[in-house]
């Protein structure tokens, strides 16, 4: 059915595609997933784990100051602002997400796109979403090209965000670059030796360190140098995707579903099933935290009435309950994001789960005696396939009642999507913790402006703003 290799059909789509060409929903999701991404990871100046250390080291490298490090009022070189402009993304766990291929595309999307706009100069809000919309579709076909196939996305070695989201960064840069297919196959095949990153950082021991909240720094950087090298001439593999030696064979044994990558191109548009975060948690953990919540809230339940909660788990989210007497008392706000026992008992004590909670209240005497409560029972129809969404929540209050709530996906979800309105508020949230705040008018400017993005007529002077 496709008589080129991915390469090359994905290179032309990329230098192709246009404003004119994004169905109305892809131009909705895409300017959704950017103001939420410059949100996160604005915040990330003062929140992130170890993120100044790197912001200070970008810094002292010095070089052309082309792009601005998000909250630190400093330039450095293009691909070095995309390393810590991509780090602070992920730093918070409040970035978007694709469930179906378990990715985090805009996380390293937006952060390399950005980067060469505001070194590029007078890119338009149009330009821009179109960049960030063939990037984010490149990863989110990627990832449902593997989740599609037998076995479904692996969860016990590559962090998908890392492997797969520099072929977008690469296509939202060569975008912006203006290159042609073949310069933008070109740095596919340069990407390809850039292509990395294990689930070590999410395991019971890495979630101490700071790589957790940083690995798609990485990934934005590798993104903006390979596409810079295709700029100037550099030439990559051919086959990127399909050689014998490529991303497929190597990563995933050669298998992956071809029409789910390649199918419909111009016409499908998998980026519409982006989900945005209503909690800043792993992504796996937010249909518990709503369940509960939704729960605590419909039978006005107070917190000294609950005597136990059941969480129905299997697969990769049952791991975010070991070892169950860490999770329920986690070390840091990276590791809060990730401990399913405390989150739980956190909300059902709150009914709310802010940054703030996790920053500062990890210590909450009644979370902790909360977290105690909440129990794992094994069920397979609950993560038993890693699908993110399904879960099951059983709150049981001191009288005996049980009561239950499933959701099939979180608010946030395409399917049950977060308003504007709301998408607003995370983004003031996000702002409190700039390093220098802004004022509420200078806010609301800016949420105007990204809200009506295809109408700016400098995306780069935007990020000038939010130095």
């Amino acid at each position: 059915m496709y008589d080129q290799n991915a390469s090359t059909l994905l290179a032309r789509f990329v230098a192709d595609i246009t404003y004119e060409g994004l169905s109305e929903a892809a131009r909705d999701a895409t300017k959704r997933s950017i103001m939420d991404t410059i949100g996160v990871t604005t915040a990330a100046a003062t929140c992130g784990i170890g993120h100044e250390k790197l912001a200070r080291l970008v810094e002292r490298g010095a070089g052309t100051p082309e792009s601005t490090v998000i909250g630190f009022g400093i330039k450095v070189p293009t691909w070095m602002a995309a390393l810590a402009n991509g780090a602070m993304a992920r730093a918070v766990n409040f970035d978007d997400s694709h469930d179906q291929g378990s990715t985090h595309s805009s996380s390293v999307v937006v952060p390399a796109a950005l980067a060469v706009a505001e070194r590029l100069g007078r890119v338009d809000g149009k330009s821009f979403i179109t960049a960030v919309a063939v990037g984010n579709e490149i990863v989110c076909r990627l990832g449902k090209s593997l989740a599609s196939r037998p076995g479904g996305v692996p969860h016990d070695r590559w962090f998908m965000t890392s492997v797969l989201g520099i072929f977008g960064g690469v296509a939202a840069c060569c975008r912006l670059l203006r290159l042609d297919a073949e310069q933008t196959r070109n740095a596919f095949g340069i990407a390809l030796f850039e292509t990395s990153g294990t689930l070590e950082a999410f395991s019971p021991t890495g979630q101490s360190a700071m790589m957790r909240g940083m690995v798609t720094g990485f990934t934005a950087k590798s993104a903006v140098l390979a596409a810079s090298m295709a700029e100037v001439g550099i030439t990559g593999v051919p086959e990127s995707f399909d050689g014998k030696f490529g991303l497929f064979k190597v990563f995933f044994d050669g298998s992956h579903d071809r029409d789910a990558l390649l199918g419909e191109l111009n016409a499908r548009w998998a980026l519409t099933e982006i989900a945005l975060k209503g909690w800043p948690a792993m992504r796996y953990t937010n249909s518990y935290i709503d369940a509960v919540g939704r729960i605590v809230r419909e039978h006005d339940i107070a917190a000294s009435d609950i005597v136990g909660i059941r969480v129905y788990v299997a697969g990769y989210v049952a791991t975010r309950f070991e070892p169950l007497e860490k999770q329920r008392r986690p070390r840091n706000y990276n590791h809060a994001g990730h401990a399913l026992p405390y989150l739980v008992a956190a909300m059902a004590v709150r009914r709310s789960l802010t940054m703030e909670h996790l920053l500062t209240g990890l210590d909450d005497a009644d979370v902790l005696a909360m977290a105690q409560r909440v129990m794992p029972v094994d069920d397979a129809e609950f993560g038993g396939d890693n699908r993110i969404g399904p879960a099951k929540v059983v709150v049981i209050t001191a009288d005996g009642t049980e009561h239950a709530k499933s959701l099939d996906y979180a608010y946030g979800d395409p399917r049950d999507a977060m308003a504007w309105d709301d998408i607003a508020a995370k983004f003031r949230e996000c702002l409190r913790y700039r390093r220098a705040p802004l004022g509420d008018v200078q806010t609301e400017r800016l949420i105007a402006d990204l809200r009506s993005l295809e109408r700016v007529g400098d995306v780069g002077a935007l990020a000038g703003e939010l130095a």
